[in-house]
C-alpha cells in the first residue's frame, strides 16, 4: 500500500510472493518441473494461460490438445473460466475443500473436494 492506501503493484515483489507460496506445495510433497509466475498478466488474461501451456509443451516434449487437458482451480472466474470458454479445455475441476459430493455442471466442468474423484472423468 503507498501512503494514500492505494494499492502500489510491484511486479518484483508480487513474484517473489507467488515464489514462497510455491515453496509450500513443494514442502507438501507436489512437485513439478516447470513453473510459471503470474506476472506482469495474471489470471484470468489468456496470455497467462497460455504461457502456461506453452510451458507445459516445453517440459513434455509434445504439443497438448488442450481438449485432452483438465485444468484445477479454486475459483471459476479466475482459473477456469478462461480455460473452458475461451481455450476448450476438455475437462475444468473447480476444487472446494469442504465439498463431500462431486457435482457435474456440464460435460466440461466439475466441482468436487476430492482430486481423486477427477480419474472417473478421465477418457
Amino acid at each position: 500500500m503507498d501512503e494514500e492506501g492505494q494499492f502500489d503493484y510491484d511486479p518484483q515483489y508480487s513474484e517473489a510472493l507467488k515464489r514462497q507460496r510455491i515453496e509450500l506445495l513443494r514442502e507438501k510433497g507436489i512437485t513439478f518441473n516447470a513453473l510459471s509466475i503470474g506476472d506482469p498478466e495474471d489470471k484470468p488474461h489468456m496470455d497467462f494461460f497460455q504461457k502456461g501451456l506453452k510451458i507445459a509443451e516445453e517440459d513434455s516434449g509434445c504439443p497438448i490438445d488442450t481438449r485432452y487437458a483438465i485444468i484445477v482451480g479454486d475459483s471459476f472466474g479466475g482459473d477456469l473460466q478462461t480455460p473452458k470458454e475461451q481455450m476448450g479445455f476438455g475437462l475444468v475441476v473447480l476444487f472446494q475443500k469442504d465439498k463431500t459430493k462431486t457435482e457435474i455442471i456440464d460435460e466440461y466442468q466439475i466441482i468436487t473436494g476430492n482430486l481423486s474423484e477427477v480419474a472417473n472423468f478421465l477418457i
